[in-house]
């Protein structure tokens, strides 16, 4: 069903129809619906333009698409991210600076 609609098509979905079509994508990074969340995300969220953001697979418990936030040494805090996003988790990293 993924492959068939587009980002806009998507985002007017209902919250529990964004998460049934989202989690049914096993792609890389560049699928379009996935692009689209990252923009739209990061456009919802500006304190994360320094930050990595990505939306794709976490591996934590099998596949699970998820806005994956990680923030590198000197970056301020992500405060205020929600828990979820276009009916994706949002998973928040940190990176700790090297001694």
């Amino acid at each position: 069903m993924a492959e068939e609609i587009s980002f806009e098509e998507f985002a007017s979905l209902s919250l529990g129809e964004q998460e049934k079509v989202a989690s049914s994508i096993y792609a890389g990074t560049d699928h379009p619906i996935f692009a689209g969340i990252r923009g739209a995300f990061l456009e919802a969220y500006p304190q994360c333009q320094a930050a990595r953001v990505f939306v794709g697979g976490a591996d934590a418990h099998g596949y699970i698409p998820a806005v994956n936030v990680t923030a590198e040494p000197g970056i301020p805090p992500l405060r205020g991210l929600p828990d979820t996003f276009m009916g994706l988790p949002v998973i928040r990293q940190r990176k700790r600076a090297r001694r």
